[in-house]
């Protein structure tokens, strides 16, 4: 960059301080916060290269691989625990919609009872396939759970949103499938996510509010109470408890990011209950689970509802 009086071997050194000290202020424990910090550090390093006279202490290259590094373990860690957890999720899926016991481990073929390969596709011994909802439940867990990471502001709380997110994606296929969200998922995973995120912020208070999470779930609870109660038929009681652990999830990031999962799920269910009934695959009268527009939305929330707001206040 030019700057009239300043040659290219002349570059203020004073400039370069006051760099160092605003990067090295207040270091947060966020993952996407640690990956800006790289960002700004390898610019630095850049700089310093183009102008011979700044001479860069080699601690920063050092500090700036292992800033970039706080990147990439917790993503690939919790892209493994995603694929690991996705049979979870297939297993445990099978098992309520067979109307079977519990099943956590090792999720089995229909026809021959043995195990699936590593994708879900068929199972091992015999290649019966296996529907083609396996194979998206691990590619959307392995994904959304190597996000996750990126998505909140501190290290602490990716346990609680990973099992916040798990659950959402398993509720979204029981409730496909069968119509309802079981209690036996949504009552443990409900305690778990809270325990997670009251203990992760009890370590990092600044990744989000538990007032506003308490809030965001009390107000969502409500909201979706009244709509069940006044409409009849339309929503079930399971939709309304999903919405309390919804709203204390995304509302521990801001009430905005409760708005844009309370809203983004009726703009979804409309859209797509619009689309049903113009295709005619969905009668007037054919019940449409809720569940997974909840769901979808949430998890939209969490990615970018700080986009949409800001977006949206613009």
């Amino acid at each position: 960059m030019y700057r009239p009086g300043v040659t290219r071997n002349s570059y203020p050194p004073s400039a370069v301080r006051r760099r160092r000290e605003h990067i090295y202020q207040h270091l947060p424990l966020g993952v996407g916060s640690q990956w800006r910090i790289a960002v700004r550090r390898s610019a630095l390093l850049r700089k310093s290269e183009r102008y011979p006279t700044l001479k860069v202490d080699g601690r920063e290259r050092y500090r700036a691989m292992a800033y970039a590094l706080c990147m990439v373990f917790p993503v690939l860690i919790a892209a493994v625990l995603g694929a690991i957890i996705a049979r979870s999720i297939v297993a445990e899926a099978d098992a309520h919609r067979l109307e079977l016991p519990d099943r956590w481990f090792g999720p089995v073929c229909e026809e021959c009872g043995s195990g699936l390969d590593a994708v879900l596709a068929s199972c091992r011994p015999h290649g019966h396939a296996q529907r083609i909802a396996n194979v998206i439940v691990l590619v959307t867990t392995v994904v959304l759970s190597g996000l996750i990471p990126s998505a909140v502001a501190s290290l602490w709380l990716v346990p609680a949103y990973l099992v916040f997110l798990w659950m959402m994606i398993l509720l979204t296929v029981t409730d496909l499938d069968t119509k309802l969200i079981p209690n036996r998922i949504l009552g443990p995973g409900t305690v778990i996510t809270i325990v997670l995120l009251v203990a992760g912020h009890l370590v990092e208070p600044s990744g989000g509010s538990l007032v506003d999470a308490a809030i965001g779930g009390a107000g969502y609870f409500v909201v979706m109470f009244a709509l069940a109660f006044v409409v009849k038929g339309g929503l079930g009681f399971g939709d309304v408890k999903l919405a309390f652990i919804i709203g204390v999830s995304v509302g521990y990031l801001s009430l905005g990011h409760v708005l844009v999962a309370g809203i983004g799920s009726f703009l979804i269910g409309g859209t797509v209950a619009a689309f049903l009934l113009v295709t005619r695959r969905q009668g007037r009268k054919d019940a449409i689970p809720f569940g997974p527009f909840m769901t979808a939305a949430a998890v939209i929330a969490l990615f970018v509802g700080q986009n949409i707001t800001d977006w949206y206040l613009r």
